[in-house]
C-alpha cells in the first residue's frame, strides 16, 4: 500500500499496482513512486504522439521512460526544460553542477528540485549491488516469457539498469546530500510547501515529521496532501489531521492534491463512487473523476470500479480500450520492466479475448486524444 509517495520508480510513474482493500473505502495503490504529472497543466513535447502499439529499441525506450519520469515530476517543482534534456540525454554531471550552481545562488525553484532529486536518486536510493542482485534474479525469471518477448526484456532491463547506476554516479560525483537538505531546511523554514514536505521526509522522530508533513499541506503541497490523506484513510496516524478550528479534512484533501497529481485524482474517484470519510458517495461523479484521472496517466480508479458499473453508466468497450492504453504506457513507459510479472500482464492484457477490434479501435480514438501526455 503507497503511503502518498515513497520510492523514486518508473513503476509508479506508469501505476501498474493491483488494486488494493484498506478496509472502507477502498484505496488505489499508485507504485512506488513520487507524485507526479500535473493534472490542470499539459505538458509540451517536442514530438508527435507516437502509435499506441510502439515499443522502441531498448536504449531508446530508457531514454524516453527516464525523460518522461523527470518531466512529470521536476517540471511541476520548478525544473527547466535544459535541466531535464540535459539529464535524459545524458550529461547528467553538468546538468547537476548547474543546478547546483542556481540552488547555491538562492533560486527556490532550485532548491526544490536540487533537493528532491538529491532524496529520491542519492540518498534514498538502491545501491549498486542490490540492483545486481534484483537484475540476475529478473533475467533468470524472464526465461518463462515467449523468446522473442523475453529477449527485448532482458536488453531493456539491462539498459534501464546501466541508466540508473549513471545517476548513481553522477550523484557521487557532483551531490552533497548534506549541503542539499541543508538547503531544503532553511527554505522550510521560510514557509516552502515543498521543502516542507521534503523535510518530514528526512525528519528523524514521528512527531517532528507529522508536524512538518501537516505544515506542508497547510502551505499547499500536492505531495503532503495526498500523503496525510492516503495514510488516514488507510487507518492510520489520524492525528496528522489535528482538532479544533485548524482541523484538516480528508475530502479537503484528496480534492486539493487531485489538482496536481492524478494517483490523487485516482483515490478521489475511489472516495467518491464508494463514499469515505470527509466525501458522500455520488457514483457518477466518482466515475467522471476517474475517467478524468485515466486521462492524465492513472487508470487503477477507473479499472477498479469498472465491474461495477451497468452500460448505461460507461460503456464496457471504453473500459477494455483504457486497459489496452495501460498495458501500452507500461510497455513505453517503464512499468512492464519493473519485473518479470509486470512483463507478463502487459502481455496478457494486450493479448486478451476481451481486447476486441472495437476495443482495440476504441483505444486509438482515446490515444489520438490523450496519447501525447500519457505515452513516452
Amino acid at each position: 500500500m503507497l503511503g502518498g509517495v515513497s520510492t523514486f520508480d518508473r513503476g509508479a510513474m506508469a501505476a501498474t499496482a493491483e488494486s488494493v482493500s484498506v478496509g472502507a473505502p477502498r484505496l488505489v495503490a499508485a507504485g512506488t513512486g513520487p507524485a507526479a504529472l500535473p493534472v490542470k497543466e499539459a505538458l509540451r513535447v517536442k514530438e508527435p504522439v507516437g502509435s499506441l502499439w510502439l515499443r522502441r529499441e531498448p536504449k531508446d525506450a530508457v531514454r524516453h521512460a527516464w525523460r518522461k519520469q523527470w518531466e512529470l515530476r521536476y517540471r511541476r517543482l520548478g525544473a527547466s526544460q535544459q535541466f531535464i534534456d540535459q539529464m535524459a540525454d545524458g550529461n547528467m554531471v553538468a546538468a547537476l553542477n548547474n543546478l547546483k550552481k542556481q540552488a547555491l545562488s538562492g533560486d527556490p525553484a532550485a532548491i526544490r528540485v536540487d533537493g528532491d532529486f538529491t532524496y529520491w536518486n542519492c540518498f534514498a536510493h538502491r545501491s549498486a549491488e542490490q540492483l545486481d542482485s534484483y537484475a540476475a534474479i529478473q533475467m533468470k525469471e524472464s526465461r518463462s516469457l515467449p523468446a522473442a518477448d523475453a529477449e527485448w526484456f532482458r536488453a531493456v532491463f539491462a539498459e534501464d539498469v546501466a541508466f540508473d547506476k549513471a545517476v548513481m554516479a553522477a550523484c557521487s560525483e557532483v551531490v552533497n546530500v548534506d549541503q542539499a537538505f541543508a538547503m531544503v531546511e532553511e527554505s522550510a523554514k521560510q514557509g516552502d510547501g515543498e521543502n516542507l514536505f521534503l523535510s518530514s521526509m528526512t525528519a528523524n522522530m514521528m512527531a517532528e515529521q507529522q508536524r512538518l508533513l501537516r505544515a506542508a499541506a497547510i502551505a499547499g503541497s500536492a505531495d503532503a496532501q495526498f500523503q496525510i490523506a492516503f495514510v488516514v484513510l488507510g487507518g492510520h496516524q489520524p492525528e496528522l489531521l489535528g482538532t479544533g478550528p485548524d482541523a484538516l479534512n480528508v475530502g479537503d484533501l484528496l480534492r486539493q492534491s487531485a489538482e496536481q497529481i492524478p494517483q490523487a485524482e485516482g483515490n478521489l474517484a475511489i472516495c467518491e463512487f464508494y463514499g469515505c470519510a470527509g466525501i458522500t458517495a455520488d457514483p457518477a461523479a466518482g466515475i467522471g473523476t476517474a475517467l478524468s484521472a485515466a486521462e492524465h496517466g492513472f487508470f487503477d480508479a477507473l479499472l477498479d470500479i469498472g465491474p461495477h458499473l451497468t452500460p448505461s453508466q460507461l460503456d464496457p468497450t471504453d473500459i477494455e480500450a483504457w486497459k489496452l492504453i495501460q498495458a501500452s504506457v507500461n510497455l513505453q513507459c517503464g512499468g512492464s520492466w519493473s519485473d518479470v510479472k509486470a512483463m507478463r500482464a502487459t502481455l496478457d492484457a494486450l493479448s486478451s479475448p476481451a481486447a476486441t477490434d472495437a476495443a482495440r479501435q476504441r483505444a486509438e480514438q482515446l490515444w489520438a486524444q490523450y496519447g501525447v501526455q500519457l505515452g513516452c
